[in-house]
């Protein structure tokens, strides 16, 4: 269940990563790969309008799709501890806060240098998210075959106490006990033959029909 809402938390997140970052990546970057879309831009609102819906675009993604590796990295360099948070976070964040003064304050700049990065901090959000969704997708589905295989395994095994057969659970096994396995049924423990013969098909790990 914890998985499960993790996946749904980052699904969510990174939905709205996307959806903001790549209108933003349009309007900054559009301009210099699309011929005459500079042009077009320029027609309709004041040039000044684009920045602040750079802004406006860029904020929620770091703000709110890119919390958790604001909250985490703040954490691990309280803790002296940098990691992948902390990296993200400060890429993240030092992008957005010099994109904001360049819009408030330009002339605190030199000449050429003042230009924003906001769609900078939303696609390293956007990415990192969407690389952190894949690991939740590779745990969720390794997860699910590991209790697949988990569920192949016997609960119960076979011993023999003196001379009659008694089953036990496969935890209350001990070593010197003797397993008796009967065709057709899977190996509940590793062990080694004592008696008798058959064959066994070791390619799963919990065993198959002997």
């Amino acid at each position: 269940e914890r998985q499960a809402l993790e996946l749904a938390d980052l699904r969510r997140d990174l939905g709205v990563a996307v959806a903001l970052t790549l209108p933003l990546v349009l309007i900054s970057m559009g301009p210099m790969l699309l011929h005459g879309l500079g042009a077009w831009m320029h027609r309709l609102p004041p040039a000044g309008m684009w920045h602040w819906l750079e802004l406006l675009l860029a904020t929620p993604v770091l703000l709110w799709a890119g919390r958790r590796f604001l909250t985490q990295g703040w954490m691990e360099l309280r803790h002296l501890a940098p990691g992948m948070n902390s990296l993200v976070a400060i890429g993240a964040t030092a992008a957005w806060l010099y994109s904001l003064l360049v819009l408030l304050a330009p002339r605190l700049f030199p000449e050429g240098t003042a230009n924003l990065y906001f769609e900078a901090a939303a696609v390293i959000v956007t990415l990192i998210l969407f690389g952190r969704y894949l690991e939740a997708l590779a745990k969720g589905r390794t997860s699910q075959a590991i209790r697949r295989l988990v569920g192949l395994q016997p609960k119960e095994a076979r011993i023999l106490r003196g001379e009659a057969e008694v089953a036990i659970p496969v935890q209350a096994v001990v070593p010197g006990d003797t397993v008796v396995v009967r065709p057709g049924e899977r190996l509940p423990v590793d062990g080694i033959v004592v008696e008798g013969q058959s064959s066994v098909d070791e390619s799963m790990i919990s065993g198959e029909p002997v």
